[in-house]
């Protein structure tokens, strides 16, 4: 990697880290409410999903060599970030059993989770996009036994700047959520006011607010 390249590199985190991470506001107004995690495991984050009773579906987004093949050398971690040759796209379920805080994968377990009430209809809409993502290339999957994770080969192209995390704001911001600030890290948060009211606006209108 050429010296120039990496300081570009150190001045785009540079500036994230100046602004702050990703601000989560609640929909003002909810229907028919559920609840939803934003689960932050340290570098990567995810939204569990209900899909029903107790159990929830996660799903995932990275670099195929660094996700489903378990290459998670720093080597590799910087390859995957700067010079994927491959994207992968995971999904998971876990169940919430009696007395848990929330629905507790087996490993690895987030390092901050909290919840949103979001309308019903928005989830469901949401799980049926990534369903059919996940299932264009079905046929590809790999178990991750580590992080109990199937993945698919995804068309989507994995980098720094379009990674998990920023799955995670989209999925975040079709269920009416609005979120602010850059999403490059995991450390999404909690805001204490509520989202703009989203009700009747595009799809495009809502993913680029």
């Amino acid at each position: 990697m050429s010296r120039a390249v990496l300081l570009r590199i150190l001045v785009c985190l540079f500036l994230f880290l100046l602004v702050g991470c990703g601000a989560v506001h609640p929909p003002a107004h909810t229907v028919d409410p559920v609840t939803v995690y934003v689960a932050d495991y340290g570098v990567h984050s995810a939204v569990m999903l209900p899909i029903g009773g107790t159990h929830y579906i996660e799903y995932a987004f990275g670099d195929w060599g660094y996700c489903a093949e378990n290459r998670i050398g720093l080597n590799d971690a910087l390859g995957a970030l700067l010079f994927s040759n491959g994207s992968a796209f995971g999904r998971r379920f876990i169940e919430m059993k009696p007395g848990q805080a929330y629905p507790t994968p087996r490993a690895p377990l987030p390092k901050v989770i909290f919840p949103i009430q979001v309308s019903r209809k928005y989830v469901e809409d949401v799980e049926i996009k990534l369903a059919a993502r996940y299932k264009k290339y079905e046929y590809t999957v790999v178990h991750n036994a580590d992080n109990d994770t199937d993945y698919v080969r995804d068309d989507h192209h994995y980098s720094f700047l379009h990674s998990c995390n920023h799955l995670t704001a989209e999925t975040l911001r079709q269920m009416c959520c609005q979120v602010d600030g850059p999403t490059i890290f995991s450390s999404f948060h909690l805001a204490k006011t509520p989202a703009e009211d989203c009700e009747g606006k595009s799809e495009k209108e809502i993913q680029n607010p």
